[in-house]
């Protein structure tokens, strides 16, 4: 859970009240996180945010919009949503960056002078952005320049890596796009993002001076941050517009907390227009009945609509419903469930009477989760490290990574992010994933997953079926099939399940060099040496080799008849 430090002081000020520390570890709640230290010499608070899904709290900003609504009952007012660009606030996307690093979104906010606070908030607010929400900037980087040195409008176009020169952050000599990723620790760390096309993403200002080259480093120029500074441009890249404009939004919202007058900037493509900050209002429905029904006893309406709007949301009364408005620096309201959980936490879970269950029962382990707990032992035991992962991914991890024509999966509906827009129906490509972001760890690398997929079933009841599967891969110079299958044999033989390979033919693997995994009459995976293609796209540079088993309630159920 991500973990936000900010001062004390700071916190009181952007509250607007006195907040002593006893009241605040004790009114956190409202904000979906927990008190977790002080340090009495720098007058420091750490803060752990008990949820991940609401990036806007992860701010000593956000945490204070959310006590100040919830518990001072003061609406905060955002007018340059609904205000118009003006002339010069324009960003022009040239049409080369479509498949490289496409969208992009930016404001101007003036009326302010950069202090301590306000830099310390901006720097732990962009990390834990650009991090955590943004996947260490594959989803979305953002940079923070000193306006006074710009002029606009900018122009984002992809260059080639060494068409163009400027001095990175940190530094005062000028290098080439390819002397950065080679040269600067900055390019070292998220040149992954970029070396796999021909042109790298740079916005420059009227005058041809570059600002930044995301998601890669800020121009020591102009986009160098110090205190004193009166007037900032934040720019946001990244491969989602909807992610991008969320972070325009939330930073455009804390700046505006500190007294900043924010102007918006307008994005223009080469087929559409978009304004930015904007406002991704969700609009969702909830039934009083649904509610009672949720929480277990009667809630008068005037009591609904009053504990959420101190979440944030504008609610109004049809009938026997409520039409509820989240706030534009939200995205999370997917559901009627959500804005229940936000009534829980306004109101308090301690108002809630607890009942007692009616009835016991003994818990026990299923046998699959019992088989992969074994399978786990024995893993590890052949070396290889666990990973947990994420259940939901993206399709083109799916299928253009691995180089498989798309097919069906269980899809998202109302989706946040193209990153976590499907289940996923298979482990490797997640693995492969972590292989390309860890390329400087030392070789050989072993790892593996055991857990939940989901595929397609149109005759179970909920359309889909939930399957336990384990998959491997190993990674080195000379990873070869052979490698691999002796781990796989291994691992069938201390289990006792007879199997057998049939060569096959998959995309994501070379030709030759693949086979189905054969087991009690039935294919329950796949193993090979995956295709240099595919190790392309992902970033990986050294031979991989893989299998992946389905461990189904036939295999588990065989594995103890022998």
């Amino acid at each position: 859970m991500p973990t936000i430090t900010c001062y004390h002081r700071d916190l009181e000020i952007l509250y607007t009240e006195k907040l002593s520390l006893q009241k605040l570890s004790e009114v956190l709640e409202k904000a979906k996180a927990e008190f977790k230290g002080y340090d009495e010499k720098t007058g420091e608070i750490k803060i752990e945010i008990v949820d991940t899904n609401r990036p806007d709290l992860w701010s000593a900003e956000g945490i204070a919009r959310q006590l100040r609504e919830s518990l001072l009952h003061k609406k905060s007012s955002y007018p340059f949503f609904s205000a118009t660009p003006s002339g010069k606030d324009i960003i022009i996307v040239d049409k080369n960056m479509a498949d490289i690093r496409p969208y992009i979104g930016g404001f101007f906010a003036s009326n302010i002078e950069v202090d301590e606070f306000l830099l310390t908030g901006l720097i732990q607010i962009q990390e834990k952005l650009t991090e955590n929400y943004g996947r260490s900037r594959e989803l979305i980087a953002i940079g923070v320049h000193d306006a006074s040195k710009i002029e606009f409008p900018l122009s984002y176009k992809g260059f080639s890596p060494k068409e163009i020169s400027f001095s990175p952050l940190g530094f005062t000599e000028e290098m080439d796009l390819s002397e950065i990723l080679e040269r600067h620790p900055k390019g070292q760390e998220y040149g992954r993002l970029v070396k796999n096309f021909s042109l790298y993403p740079v916005l420059q200002d009227a005058a041809n001076k570059v600002l930044s080259f995301p998601p890669v480093i800020n121009s020591n120029d102009l986009g160098r941050v110090v205190v004193g500074n009166k007037a900032l441009f934040v720019d946001i890249t990244g491969t989602s517009l909807e992610s991008v404009i969320l972070c325009v939004n939330i930073m455009a919202c804390n700046l505006s907390d500190r007294g900043a007058h924010i102007r918006p900037f307008m994005v223009e493509y080469p087929s559409s227009r978009h304004m930015t900050p904007q406002n991704l209002k969700q609009i969702v429905t909830l039934e009083q009945e649904y509610l009672e029904k949720i929480l277990g006893e009667k809630v008068d309406p005037a009591s609904i609509m009053e504990y959420l709007s101190f979440m944030g949301f504008s609610v109004s009364k049809e009938e026997n419903k409520l039409i509820c408005e989240s706030p534009p620096y939200r995205r999370d309201c997917l559901h009627s469930v959500d804005l229940i959980e936000d009534f829980a936490i306004s109101r308090g879970y301690n108002t809630f009477s607890p009942e007692m269950p009616e009835k016991y029962t003994v818990g026990s382990m299923s046998p699959i989760i019992e088989f992969a707990d074994t399978l786990r032992m024995l893993m590890t035991g052949m070396g290889f490290q666990e990973f947990i992962t994420y259940i939901l991914t993206g399709k083109d991890k799916l299928f253009d990574k691995m180089n498989r024509p798309e097919g069906d999966v269980v899809e998202v509906a109302n989706v946040m992010s193209d990153t976590y827009s499907v289940l996923r129906p298979t482990l490797l490509p997640v693995l492969l994933e972590i292989e390309s972001k860890n390329l400087r760890v030392e070789f050989p690398h072993k790892i593996f997953e055991e857990g939940e997929v989901v595929i397609p079933a149109p005759k179970e009841i909920l359309r889909s079926k939930t399957l336990h599967n384990l998959s491997a891969i190993v990674s080195h110079s000379g990873a070869n099939f052979s490698e691999i299958h002796s781990y796989l044999h291994s691992l069938m033989f201390y289990l006792n399940i007879p199997y057998k390979l049939e060569e096959t033919s998959d995309p994501a693997f070379i030709d030759g060099r693949a086979g189905k995994i054969i087991s009690f009459n039935r294919e329950v995976g796949i193993i090979g040496e995956i295709y240099p293609g595919v190790l392309e796209n992902w970033g990986i540079m050294m031979p991989v080799a893989a299998f992946e088993l389905t461990l189904d309630y036939n295999l588990v159920r065989s594995e103890k008849d022998f």
